[in-house]
């Protein structure tokens, strides 16, 4: 949209600005979420945004790369909060963050799911001696399908679960209307080709 509204020189600024101020932002506020100072947090922040990694991709010209790599801290932060409590903006945050760093970088995007995965799995079973069952742990901390309530031991479907499938749903198709913005203009493309 930058590009459509403003001219080439200052819409690639504004783009570059923009994703540096997110992976400065959400980077800062992934490192209170660990408990860090805030002092500590801005020190943790300003690393990440003026990595190696980052710069030497800018002097490269892998613009995609940096703005994929903007959006991990943000994705990290979600999965953080929702496997913490479960509020709708986490859940809104780590779907529209997903859908950036697939538009951008699906390699990255490939990497990225498989760590959150693994540090998802890591949190369930770091945090499951806390509670009776991973029965309980499971229905409680995450959007288990009803069939796997029913499958675990016949489940009365409630509220919470009724509600979480919902808002699952409603996260995929705000993904899917995001990846869509993405594929229509390749579809055009191919369209107009033949």
């Amino acid at each position: 949209v930058l590009f459509i509204i403003f001219q080439e020189d200052l819409s690639l600024i504004l783009y570059l600005f923009i994703h540096f101020a997110v992976a400065g932002i959400s980077t800062f506020m992934l490192g209170r979420s660990f408990g860090f100072k805030p002092q500590n947090a801005f020190v943790v922040s300003i690393f990440y945004v003026f990595s190696t990694k980052m710069l030497l991709h800018l002097e490269a010209g892998h613009l995609t790369m940096i703005a994929s790599f903007a959006y991990i801290p943000l994705l990290f932060l979600s999965i953080r909060e929702i496997l913490k409590r479960r509020e709708f903006l986490w859940i809104l945050l780590g779907a529209v963050s997903l859908s950036f760093i697939y538009m951008t970088y699906p390699t990255i995007f490939y990497y990225t799911m498989i760590f959150v995965g693994v540090y998802s799995l890591y949190y369930i079973f770091s945090h499951f001696h806390k509670n009776t069952s991973l029965k309980n742990f499971i229905l409680q901390r995450t959007w288990t399908p009803m069939i796997l309530a029913e499958v675990l031991g016949g489940c009365q479907p409630s509220v919470r679960l009724l509600f979480n499938e919902r808002v699952f749903f409603f996260v995929i198709l705000i993904g899917a209307g995001i990846e869509f913005l993405q594929v229509q203009p390749v579809l055009l493309r191919q369209r107009r080709a033949h």
